[in-house]
């Protein structure tokens, strides 16, 4: 081996052995491999060094990130725990960390310093665009879903964290409310239309237009009655809300106390204007009375101005002196179900109606029948003098039912109905006995298993239409000759104070009135002119011609109430709209249980109705989901609006609405 041209060169030998020698020069190796050591040296020791170290960084920050991992863990799990606990309590945006009270997760506001580590939870609104997709910004907040930011993070060795990024939803427990019997439509209020039908199989219509066909007789009913609200304080306000159906003056008002209790003080009673279905905290003429018994009380007026027909007034009671408490006040009486009728004419008065408040302003609208009477300065009156009611049976030889003079043009009736029901088991069919006084009678039978144990309408049908003529007097009555007592039929009679001023406003006036016989109809009793029957009704024959347009509001007794603050997700309903009709509907959500847009005053504004795109005024189409802007609040109303071409009617089945609490 040599050095050439500054390479290193080998060379072998062949000896005359013939065994190869490697000939080397040993200095000049010596030189190259310490070269090369050298070199390798310079590559590899930093590089070693570089790995022990990041190795033992490595573990460290593994380690770290571990234990970050179980302080967001854990951090998740308690946003759970407080979302399902309660979500109004959940979903307040801010900085957050989590803590134990008790046996239970809490949020704190603020973040928190533990074992090196900083921890928080950040809660922000979710927002979504017109599709309902989730998006980072330009969508409508979402307040059934909120966006929580988790973050732990160090400084040592390097400044790290852990952060994710959820999506938390309302507790879906969801709950709903439905309207789908003649019970739940009877708290709200009706224009023009009306509920048909009876449990499960009603709905809401139009009414028939007079003159076309319809009906004729006494749909006004008393099932029941009780107190408006005990007067006990200074604060409390009890009103009667009614449509004028005269355009005179009034010289007094009278109302009917359901109780007198103790030396109760004197209160003022007058009339007041409305203001958006409330009284609107101005008499237009009042008085004050001192009463010292339950029952009707007349309060003398003066200076009133001349009420006008069509315009909606209250009969307002208020504390005005003396010693108020709960041993110490009177009760005003109103009457189940609202009718949302005049009972006299029949005619309909949707915004009948009665109001309570506690604190002066804060009216509730119960939907109960107001019991009043106005009595004009031309010794005419005006109101609803029914103060109450008793269920009668009809069996055996007792049949009962009432006498009426037609008045209206000449018509024929194609079916009768009674709102009735059967108590037991009858033995014996039920007769709708139909005739003029002295004349032919036409008799209907509908079989007992047509009649059910709870108070309903129960239509018969004519096998040819009957003759109701003008001017001729007529006996309408229920017979069930097979029938014992406790195994009969029953039906309402309506009562009213014995006196002639009572008796020209029930139905009818003095025209119409119950009628008895205890000896199967060979001799009647016709003198009770304070008593009708509540609940009777003949189908008029005829092209039937429905109302143009009408509405009706759910829960004008108070609106449906979530008990709590809560999110009103979907509005569902099942309606027949023929051809030539629509019926649509809207929805207000509120958190005042008399719809106004103050709390927790709720003493001004009123129920807001939006539609699908959530604008006040425009209508939900057809079914489907409340607009993310409007779904929070406590309280909740619908209201549907019908048109028809006058042929037919479009009927709403069922409403539901779901809510999330």
């Amino acid at each position: 081996m040599r050095i050439e041209n500054g390479e290193l060169r080998i060379y072998l030998k062949k000896l005359v052995t013939g065994q190869l020698s490697i000939v080397n020069c040993l200095k000049g190796q010596s030189l190259i491999e310490l070269l090369i050591a050298i070199g390798l040296s310079a590559i590899l020791i930093p590089a070693l060094f570089a790995g022990i170290a990041a190795s033992r960084e490595g573990r460290a920050q593994e380690s770290q990130r571990l234990e970050a991992a179980i302080l967001y863990r854990e951090a998740q799990e308690a946003a759970r725990s407080v979302r399902e606990k309660n979500w109004n309590t959940f979903a307040t945006n801010g900085t957050y960390h989590p803590v134990i009270s008790g046996s239970e997760w809490s949020l704190v506001a603020g973040s928190e310093a533990i074992s090196g580590y900083t921890r928080q939870i950040v809660i922000a609104d979710a927002q979504r665009n017109s599709s309902g997709q989730i998006v980072s910004n330009g969508g409508t907040a979402d307040s059934s879903t909120k966006k929580l930011t988790i973050t732990v993070s160090w400084t040592t060795p390097f400044t790290s964290k852990v952060e994710t990024t959820n999506y938390y939803q309302r507790y879906l427990g969801n709950n709903a409310f439905t309207d789908a019997s003649d019970t739940d439509f009877a708290g709200g209020a009706f224009t023009n239309t009306e509920i048909s039908g009876t449990g499960q199989a009603a709905d809401v219509r139009l009414t028939q237009s007079a003159g076309a066909g319809g009906e004729y007789g006494n749909k006004f009913r008393v099932e029941s009655t009780s107190a408006i609200g005990t007067m006990t304080s200074a604060n409390t306000k009890t009103a009667l809300r009614f449509t004028a159906q005269e355009s005179k003056t009034v010289n007094a008002i009278r109302v009917y106390l359901h109780s007198e209790v103790g030396t109760s003080p004197n209160y003022r009673y007058g009339i007041q204007q409305d203001t958006t279905g409330l009284p609107s905290g101005t008499y237009l003429c009042s008085n004050i009375l001192t009463a010292t018994s339950a029952g009707w009380k007349t309060i003398s007026l003066t200076g009133c101005p001349v009420l006008t027909s069509g315009n909606v007034y209250h009969i307002v009671v208020q504390y005005n002196s003396g010693t108020v408490s709960g041993s110490r006040y009177v009760a005003l009486r109103r009457s189940a179900p609202l009718n949302n009728l005049y009972p006299k004419t029949n005619n309909p008065d949707p915004n009948a109606n009665t109001l309570f408040a506690t604190n002066l302003t804060n009216w509730t609208t119960q939907g109960f029948q107001p019991i009043y009477e106005l009595d004009f300065s031309d010794a005419t009156y005006e109101g609803n003098p029914y103060e109450s009611n008793l269920e009668v049976a009809v069996f055996g030889t007792t049949v009962i039912g009432e006498k009426f003079t037609y008045t209206g043009t000449t018509q024929n009736a194609t079916s009768i109905s009674f709102y009735a029901r059967k108590q037991g088991t009858p033995a014996g069919s039920l007769d709708f006995v139909f005739g003029a006084v002295g004349g032919s009678q036409t008799t209907c039978t509908l079989a007992s298993s047509g009649v059910a144990t709870s108070f309903g309408w129960i239509t018969c049908n004519f096998a040819s239409p009957v003759s109701l003529t003008q001017g001729t007097a007529y006996r309408i009555y229920l017979k069930s000759s097979s029938s014992a007592s406790g195994n009969d039929y029953r039906i309402w009679r309506l009562v009213n104070t014995n006196a002639a001023n009572y008796n020209s406003i029930n139905y009818d006036g003095t025209n119409s009135v119950y009628t008895v016989s205890t000896n199967g109809g060979s001799s009647w009793t016709d003198t009770n002119v304070n008593w009708d029957i509540g609940g009777f009704k003949f189908t008029i024959s005829g092209t039937t011609t429905y109302s143009a347009n009408g509405t009706f509001e759910s829960h004008t007794s108070g609106s449906f109430d979530a008990g709590a603050a809560a999110a009103f997700n979907n509005i569902i309903w099942t309606a027949t709209v023929p051809a030539g009709t629509t019926l649509q509907l809207q929805a207000a959500v509120s958190n005042c249980s008399n719809g106004t847009t103050n709390p927790p005053t709720c003493s001004s504004g009123t129920w807001d109705y939006f539609g699908s795109d959530g604008v006040s005024g425009t209508f939900f189409p057809s079914s489907g989901a409340i607009p993310l802007s409007r779904i929070s609040g406590r309280y909740v109303r619908y209201k549907a609006t019908f048109t028809s071409n006058g042929s037919a009617t479009p009927t709403l089945n069922d409403v539901s609405i779901n809510y999330s609490p």
